[in-house]
C-alpha cells in the first residue's frame, strides 16, 4: 500500500515559503526600525533583549 506524499509536499512548500519570507525581510528590518522608531539599531536590540520572555 503506497503512502500518500501530500503531507510531505505540503511541509516542503511551507518551509520553502517561510525561508523565502525570511530572506526577503531580513535585509529590510534595520531600515524599518530606523524609520518607525527613529532609534539606532543598538537601542532596538537593547529593547528587544529586555522585552523578551524570561528563559527557563
Amino acid at each position: 500500500m503506497a503512502k500518500p506524499r501530500l503531507p510531505v509536499l505540503f511541509i516542503l512548500i511551507t518551509v520553502t515559503l517561510d525561508a523565502m519570507g525570511i530572506g526577503l525581510i531580513l535585509p529590510v528590518i534595520p531600515d524599518l526600525i530606523r524609520e518607525v522608531e527613529g532609534v539606532s539599531l543598538s537601542d532596538a536590540a537593547l529593547w528587544g533583549g529586555s522585552c523578551r520572555p524570561p528563559m527557563r
